[in-house]
């Protein structure tokens, strides 16, 4: 728990270390959004290869399907298998057979946050890991890291019973809960983002959904049904 000048007021498990899962998310947007701020990105050119933009992707209005709800690749988990090259992924995906017109509509998708840090990864030259440890993390003084291998999650506070963080496509960091605050506080309160890049990342585009596909890589709404999320 921190105060609101950022100062930790209590933490009840200093050395526990958990995944952050999709708190990993927001860590990519801000790096997006920097990028933004300095030149090399414009979030409205549409990715090359792709019909569309980098804001979209942030948003989650490209029109992108989802993975979690493939059944190859919860089998594939299940089963303890070597984490797919991205390559596979998207094709098991159907990535390329857009649910909706990239804007149009509104559907969770860790597929498109898959493709923003291969962005990031081109524009900077080097690996995601190093992009989040040398913007992010180092300048926060933050001990979080990234996994990569079934070791990194050896001793987790919670036990992932063997499970690679490689099926997550978009990076998984792990660290201690007041990291994680320190982190939330120093993206809503502090310098990692101008004021412009902050009402970006808190700026709300979910019209005409959220939406549930079907296992056949068809839309169907269902009536009162949430996303489908994988972490």
């Amino acid at each position: 728990m921190l105060d609101g000048a950022g100062n930790l007021l209590r933490n009840d498990a200093p050395d526990a270390v958990f995944p952050w899962w999709s708190f990993t998310k927001p860590v990519i947007a801000a790096l997006v959004l920097r990028a933004a701020e300095d030149g090399p990105l414009d979030l409205d050119a549409a990715l090359a290869g792709w019909p569309f933009t980098s804001r979209q992707l942030l948003q989650h209005r490209a029109g992108l399907r989802d993975y979690g709800p493939l059944p190859a690749y919860k089998a594939a988990v299940a089963a303890r298998e070597t984490p797919w090259p991205a390559s596979r992924l998207l094709a098991e995906a159907h990535a390329s057979d857009l649910v909706y017109p990239p804007g149009q509509g509104w559907l969770y998708s860790n597929i498109g946050y898959l493709l923003l840090p291969l962005e990031l990864e081109r524009l900077h030259g080097c690996d995601l890991a190093h992009i989040m440890q040398h913007d992010i993390l180092q300048p926060l003084g933050l001990g979080a890291r990234p996994a990569g291998t079934r070791e990194d999650f050896e001793g987790l506070h919670w036990d992932t019973r063997g499970y690679h963080p490689g099926w997550v496509y978009h990076g998984c960091l792990m660290g201690t809960a007041a990291d994680a605050v320190r982190l939330l506080h120093a993206l809503l309160e502090g310098a990692l983002l101008c004021p412009s890049s902050r009402g970006k990342m808190l700026d709300q585009q979910m019209r005409n959904g959220p939406r549930l596909l079907s296992v056949k890589a068809e839309l169907k709404p269902l009536p009162n049904s949430q996303p489908q999320t994988q972490h």
